[in-house]
């Protein structure tokens, strides 16, 4: 836990940088032994504001593995099998500001896996922190609070076809086999819809 307080500030700016890598970098060669492939798609509304572009998401913790979001919301990622999540979305308004997201979880196979068309409501004041004036003692504080409130995050299969084919499209497979295993809808205040249940195909 301490570890992420202290590396996530500076993951987080890394990440929003022009340098990060986006899903347009994935290559299956990248893909190490005892990982799978999950896909999906993100889309950030941020105090009404399509936002997506400014942000990243990542995954089973604060430290990630994690994607920079382009417009396209793509999201094309490496992760160990098992049970995996969707756990902090992070955006660039002034300063770095970011959301933990509980409960959004789903089974990462040995293979490629669609997680889910997530869409994401989120309420925040933005702008720069005064913690940014502070050195490491203010990012380790700022990245033990939330920032605003997620109202609302809706998880579902929409958008399969169009992930599944933008992915096959980059890989150079037309066949290749995509499972499906929804992410949970979190706990209220977020609220959605959900399904978990593996597919051979979405």
């Amino acid at each position: 836990m301490a570890r992420d307080l202290v590396s996530a500030p500076a993951l987080a700016l890394f990440l929003l940088s022009g340098c990060a890598t986006t899903y347009r970098e994935f290559r299956v060669a990248d893909v190490k032994p005892g990982q799978g492939v999950a896909i999906g798609r993100v889309h950030v509304h941020y105090n009404d504001k399509n936002f997506t572009k400014e942000c990243s998401i990542c995954f089973n913790s604060a430290s990630g593995p994690c994607q920079k979001l382009t417009d396209a919301g793509l999201v094309f990622q490496a992760l160990p099998t098992g049970i995996s999540s969707v756990k902090r979305i992070a955006c660039l308004d002034g300063s770095v500001h970011h959301h933990t997201i509980q409960h959004a979880s789903f089974v990462q196979p040995n293979g490629t896996v669609y997680f889910g068309d997530i869409t994401i409501e989120w309420i925040n004041s933005g702008g720069l922190k005064a913690t940014a004036m502070f050195g490491l003692v203010g990012a380790v504080i700022d990245e033990s609070r939330e920032d605003g409130r997620i109202q609302q995050m809706i998880v579902d299969s929409d958008g399969a076809s169009q992930v599944v084919a933008a992915f096959r499209d980059q890989i150079g497979d037309p066949k290749a086999i995509v499972y499906q295993s929804l992410a949970n809808s979190p706990d209220p205040p977020m609220s959605g819809r959900a399904t978990s249940s593996p597919s051979d195909r979405p």
